[in-house]
């Protein structure tokens, strides 16, 4: 059986370290557990299970080598758990009054039932246990789980059930159910052909948005607190994350990039001017773990049609069915970047090589102002093909910090990343992000995100716009989500750059 839990003060003073491990080995005593400890021993004990997974007991906590190593392993602790135990204890007050149906009687005699109707999701949703980074993807681990709230909650890949409404419910489903049930289904068993990259690009987008909302003690613990459901999602499409995923981005669909901040209330802190002066080391630019706040990532719903390419050199598939899958090895790599005069060495950035056509705007010089005070703004862009204005386009920036001071206005790059588009339809939006040049890098240019933007209304777009990338005005019954061969054509033939 395993257990999730919040860490507490109690916690901390109960845990595995390299100075108790020989001793723990021996007999874990037990005098200043806290109650959360000896409650799932009693519930273990009830179940005749023979073993229970804690994990301030089960990783040597000041050791990174075996805490990186168990990390790496959640996904096989906990989906071959036979329960795992949720809650902050599993001793709870309650009134029972405020749980089940309670008979009235009227004065005129007339017997009345007072019914506690309460939605099962809206149950789980109010667990403080579940706004813990690390607590959900244990919940999305787990075959069955046991929360132990104001009422008891099952939830199995099957459906949900409460004490109140003892019956299986298997049609309410919220992101995380429909997650968990995506990794339950058999459709995600084999090796995928492209078609199915969008359907896994949406899955993992649903699975960022709903984490990018969690709390974690450490931001270090983006990454880790995913690597279990990283490491299921990658078996089910048998795509080794070691290959294909790096800091939060799957490198087999490129929409991922087009993430953008879903607040900005930490808007012109002194934590987003440090790093809107210099290149942040860790993570990238580029990825959503990057962001302090909660993320969206635009076209969840929809089948996005990629507009950059990855990797320095055009690799395509010997199947022309299917479009060459670019693996980590292809389109990541270090980069030494001396990011101020003052540092004696070059620091290492985690690099992602990429193809793609900029897009132009005008008032540059207004831009400048604008992004060094203003978290969103909309300005009037064009391609590079027809500078009239008859022939712009409105497009939204959402920026993820200030834009330097010193930054220059020629060193400023709109790359559009992608387009949605509804099932055979024409594009409906184009989402891109924001660069701020930086130097070169063996040859290459170099570039950090700072933002997002979108052009919406495609639709209604000049048609040099939709030429600029090869995109087709009306309705078609092909395969929308590949990339139109003119522009694959045409980014094969350009240099690649780097943004880090």
């Amino acid at each position: 059986m395993t257990l999730s839990y919040r860490w507490t003060d109690e916690v901390k003073k109960n845990k595995l370290l390299g100075e108790n491990k020989e001793r723990f080995y021996e007999s874990i005593p037990t005098d200043d557990w806290p109650q959360i400890y000896r409650d799932a021993v009693m519930m273990t004990g009830y179940f005749h299970v023979q073993y229970l997974w804690i994990d301030a007991l089960c990783i040597v906590q000041d050791d990174p080598c075996d805490w990186e190593e168990q990390a790496a392993l959640m996904n096989i602790i906990y989906e071959r758990g036979i329960l795992n135990l949720a809650a902050p204890g599993l001793h709870v007050s309650r009134d029972p009054l405020s749980m089940f149906d309670c008979l009235l009687t009227r004065e005129s005699g007339e017997p009345w039932v007072c019914a506690n109707v309460e939605d099962e999701l809206d149950v789980l949703a109010r667990f403080p246990l579940y706004q813990r980074g690390w607590t959900f993807q244990e919940r999305l681990l787990s075959n069955r789980t046991l929360h132990f709230g104001r009422q008891l909650v099952w939830e199995c890949d099957a459906g949900l059930a409460t004490e109140v409404c003892p019956e299986l419910i298997t049609t309410k489903h919220d992101a995380t159910r429909t997650i968990k049930r995506t990794f339950a289904g058999s459709q995600y068993k084999f090796p995928p052909p492209r078609m199915l990259v969008g359907a896994f690009s949406a899955l993992w987008k649903m699975v960022v948005v709903s984490f990018s909302k969690m709390q974690l003690t450490y931001s270090s613990d983006k990454v880790p607190a995913l690597q279990g459901i990283t490491n299921r999602l990658g078996y089910r499409l048998s795509l080794d994350p070691a290959d294909y995923y790096v800091a939060g981005l799957w490198v087999v669909e490129c929409s991922q990039l087009s993430w953008l901040r879903e607040s900005h209330q930490n808007w012109l802190t002194s934590e987003d001017n440090e790093v809107a002066c210099k290149p942040c080391k860790k993570p990238p630019s580029w990825s959503w773990t990057v962001c302090a706040e909660a993320v969206k990532i635009p076209g969840g719903a929809f089948q996005p049609i990629d507009l950059v390419v990855l990797g320095a050199v055009p690799v395509r598939s010997r199947d022309a069915g299917l479009r060459h899958m670019v693996t980590v090895h292809e389109c990541i790599s270090t980069v030494l970047f001396k990011d101020n005069a003052a540092a004696r060495e070059p620091e290492p950035f985690t690099g992602l090589t990429l193809r793609g056509k900029f897009i132009h705007w005008f008032q540059i010089h207004t831009i400048l102002q604008l992004g060094q005070r203003t978290p969103e703004f909309t300005i009037k862009g064009y391609v590079p093909t027809d500078a009239s204005k008859s022939g712009s386009f409105n497009i939204k920036i959402i920026l993820d910090r200030p834009i330097p001071e010193h930054s220059s206005h020629k060193g400023l790059k709109l790359l559009p990343i992608h387009c949605n588009r509804s099932q055979g339809s024409s594009p409906d939006e184009m989402c891109g992000i924001l660069l701020a040049f930086l130097g070169f890098d063996e040859g290459m240019a170099l570039y950090r995100r700072l933002g997002q933007f979108q052009v919406v209304d495609l639709e209604g777009s000049p048609s040099c716009f939709l030429r600029y990338f090869h995109l087709p005005r009306e309705r078609g019954t092909a395969e929308t989500h590949e990339m139109p061969v003119g522009l694959q054509q045409e980014l094969d033939e350009l240099p690649p750059f780097k943004v880090i």
